[in-house]
């Protein structure tokens, strides 16, 4: 996205790039419509929810996958805050958290850490390539790191499900008492 120009943009669609001004303010607007876009399927549930934690792992995984498809907006996602997109889901999380117990107080922290492991799991898969043919190198004097950047993997899907369930587990478990300890 950094690359992306107004005049880049127009000479791909075939027309004059200032053209392009008349339906966006500039290439900031124009991010975010297309993370919209990219994010615009992830909806709020309907019907109960069973298990909290399945549903808020399923949210992570939609976002994963729609970020997979459309790799270059991980970088916009980084960059600036683009979840007002998904206040609608939030807003829905926010609920089933509150009806399963979770003070609101931490829902916020618990949606930005999901919203880390998400995003993060993106840019680890675009940089994966990159760690492993670097890490070869090493092989003789990082021998553990070596043998664990080669050994068979998960896909990436399973590892963003695995890291956010366990990371729900432990919220549910220090906030059993209602607080975390000091």
């Amino acid at each position: 996205m950094a690359n992306l120009s107004m005049r880049k943009l127009g000479a791909e669609l075939g027309i004059d790039g200032s053209s392009l001004y008349h339906y966006f303010s500039g290439k900031d607007e124009i991010i975010d419509a297309i993370t919209a876009r990219v994010l615009s399927h992830i909806r709020p549930h309907t019907g109960p929810i069973d298990d909290w934690k399945t549903y808020l792992v399923e949210t992570c995984l939609k976002v994963r996958r729609a970020v997979a498809v459309h790799p270059n907006i991980t970088p916009a996602l980084t960059a600036r805050r683009q979840w007002r997109f998904g206040l609608a889901v939030f807003e829905d999380t926010a609920q089933v958290m509150s009806a399963n117990g979770i003070d609101p107080a931490y829902q916020l922290v618990i949606w930005e850490s999901l919203d880390a492991l998400t995003v993060g799991s993106a840019l680890l898969t675009t940089s994966a390539a990159w760690a492993t043919s670097e890490i070869a190198a090493f092989e003789s004097t990082f021998p553990a790191v070596y043998e664990a950047v080669h050994a068979d993997r998960v896909d990436e899907e399973t590892a963003l499900e695995l890291s956010a369930r366990a990371f729900l587990t432990g919220i549910e478990v220090v906030l059993g008492s209602g607080r975390p300890q000091q």
